[in-house]
């Protein structure tokens, strides 16, 4: 209810929650499904550490990253159910799905943080929204907008091709970041925006309506 969604978009994105404890899903697949414990490490949804696995995702809301029908990705979102030390930190308000590298070498090469969030709802569109938030992006897609997002104030240089390419067909492209008092929505949003004008794109930034301060 916090975020608008029907029952419809929850069920057909298969939008989810992780269980705020260490080894639900782990001990789930392996214990009930009989799935080894190597193949489950290739996923990205578990941490081996001095021995031990955890869940990688614990207490947070998890968002499907949908490609060409499929699930390619996830990311979970904070909530007070969320272990203490991440929400201590601050920095965690949304956790993206480990991949490959020197530190997690059991992941499979397979699983990568190169997709935006709702790839599905552009191809085609010739009238696009670009969100900087996954729930809003979301909410755009279930009244009939067509909407991407990446998940943060900006695009990546490196994923520009990409997005020059999902939006190739589109007309005008309106980005709709975050209105906060530090800016940094509106100058992710200008990043984007100057990146499509200078590659011939029509894009138009939305200010969106701010919150009145609370004393």
């Amino acid at each position: 209810t916090r975020y608008g969604l029907t029952d419809e978009t929850i069920n057909g994105l298969k939008l989810g929650f992780a269980p705020a404890t260490k080894a639900a899903l782990f001990a789930h697949l392996h214990t009930c499904h009989k799935i080894a414990v190597g193949d489950l490490l290739k996923t990205g949804l578990f941490i081996q550490h001095d021995g031990n696995i955890q869940d990688h995702f614990q207490g947070r809301i998890m968002f499907p990253y949908w490609n060409g029908g499929r699930i390619v990705y996830f990311i979970g979102r904070e909530t007070a159910l969320s272990p203490q030390w991440e929400i201590d930190r601050g920095s965690m308000k949304y956790k993206k799905l480990l991949v490959h590298n020197d530190k997690h070498p059991y992941v499979s090469g397979q699983v990568r943080n190169s997709y935006f969030y709702a790839e599905d709802a552009a191809r085609g569109a010739d009238t696009l929204f670009v969100t900087e938030g996954v729930t809003d992006c979301i909410v755009a897609n279930q009244y009939g907008f067509p909407c991407i997002s990446p998940v943060t104030v900006r695009f990546r240089k490196a994923d520009w091709s990409r997005l020059l390419e999902l939006t190739s067909n589109a007309k005008t492209i309106y980005i709709a970041n975050d209105n906060e008092a530090s800016d940094v929505g509106g100058q992710g949003a200008l990043d984007t925006a100057q990146m499509l004008w200078e590659n011939g794109m029509i894009a138009r930034m939305v200010t969106l309506p701010r919150a009145p301060d609370v004393d």
